[in-house]
């Protein structure tokens, strides 16, 4: 079944098949929307983005980044990032941790998982969130890659504002297991 009514693919910008350069269509089989190459067959989903958040804990405070890109550019958030291709969630974990902050984390286990958020409709996906305690010294951290500026916050110095809602739910989940 063609789709006439305009659908999140539209604004990839895909247009050909990059198997045979015909020009691609929107299908649909039910609620599943694709692009459909009638040429060869075949077929582009558009697959969910996944991305990871580290809640680093260290003597009773947080880490926090400074976003230094959008979404977000100028708030705060904790550490995190995209899985690249062949990744696991751990491995990006821990590499987008030292990206940011020149730490190496110890992953102690998933907290949660939220709707991605900040990126419009053309990024669909999730955000998993690890808990985590830094290897290594905590002062040492400093600011990189997507980052302007890095903090060890208490409960009661969070540096406010904060880019994501995920990042205040985690810190809430965070205070209320406190003491």
């Amino acid at each position: 079944m063609t789709v006439s009514d305009p659908t999140p693919l539209e604004p990839l910008g895909l247009r050909f098949c990059p198997q045979c350069a015909t020009a691609l269509a929107q299908d649909a089989e039910g609620s599943v929307s694709f692009l459909h190459c009638h040429g060869c067959g075949f077929r582009y989903y558009r697959e969910p983005k996944v991305s990871v958040v580290a809640r680093i804990e260290h003597g009773g405070r947080l880490l926090f980044i400074q976003r230094g890109v959008e979404p977000g550019l100028g708030k705060w958030c904790f550490p995190g990032g995209f899985l690249n291709f062949g990744e696991t969630p751990e491995q990006a974990l821990r590499r987008e941790t030292r990206e940011e902050t020149s730490l190496d984390i110890q992953i102690q286990g998933i907290l949660a998982v939220f709707p991605m958020e900040g990126r419009g409709p053309r990024v669909p996906g999730v955000v998993l969130a690890y808990a985590a305690f830094c290897l290594g010294d905590p002062e040492g951290v400093q600011a990189a890659d997507d980052a302007s500026d890095i903090r060890w916050c208490s409960p009661t110095e969070f540096p406010g504002p904060l880019a994501f809602r995920s990042t205040q739910a985690l810190i809430s989940d965070w205070v209320a297991n406190q003491g």
